[in-house]
């Protein structure tokens, strides 16, 4: 994998790279297989810019802006690739601060707030995907509608940053969110399986969940 990655390091230093983030299934894979998740803050950057590369998928962030997610425990952009990921290039110290601050954040209703926002955009992105077939996009904009309300709900109970996966397996007898995830597993790894039709139905089915009003536990069950 390095051998990936250190070209990317120094071509980014030109952006004022501060630090270098690599995580997702590949880190966590003796042998790493698939796609490469990276994100990369910079200081002097776009907002937000999304970069395929064959197998690598690289996310760069402007600093002002990675601040931004991270005062919003944005899980697509900040509070997964910090908490689950590995520091490539950065200072390490600064690094475990940043961590420690995200894992001892309190939450507030402006959190909330801005999760229920995200997820209901994502919800969005992942019709219109579907409709013009892209259906791999299609999974990934329903999982990050489904991470962001996840996400709300467990902020508004009171909890504090933790991994995606470790809050998917709170609902492990949800047979909605647990098959979800696992397909979508399988559809990251075998792109010739997916089918429109499942996509729908995943996406209708998570659309009656969404629009039952007041987030409430009973909503997943």
């Amino acid at each position: 994998m390095e051998d990936s990655i250190l070209p990317l390091i120094d071509w980014l230093k030109k952006d004022g790279l501060l630090y270098f983030i690599v995580y997702g299934s590949y880190i966590h894979k003796k042998g790493g297989s698939g796609d490469i998740d990276i994100v990369a803050i910079c200081d002097e950057a776009e907002e937000l810019e999304r970069i395929r590369l064959g197998s690598i998928d690289l996310i760069k962030i402007e600093k002002k802006t990675f601040e931004y997610y991270a005062s919003m425990l944005d899980p697509a952009y900040c509070t997964e690739p910090i908490l689950t990921g590995r520091l490539f290039y950065g200072d390490p110290d600064e690094y475990e601060l940043i961590k420690q601050r995200l894992i001892n954040k309190e939450s507030t209703p402006s959190i909330v707030s801005y999760l229920l926002v995200e997820s209901f955009k994502e919800h969005l992105k992942a019709i219109s995907f579907c409709k013009i077939n892209f259906l791999l996009d299609s999974y990934f904009s329903l999982s990050f509608s489904i991470s962001y309300r996840l996400f709300a709900q467990w902020y508004l109970m009171g909890g504090k940053a933790i991994p995606l996966k470790q809050l998917v397996a709170r609902y492990s007898d949800n047979s909605f969110i647990s098959n979800f995830f696992d397909r979508l597993k399988e559809a990251k790894t075998n792109r010739s399986s997916l089918e429109k039709e499942e996509i729908k139905n995943y996406i209708n089915s998570w659309e009656k969940i969404i629009l039952l009003g007041p987030l409430t536990v009973k909503h997943f069950y």
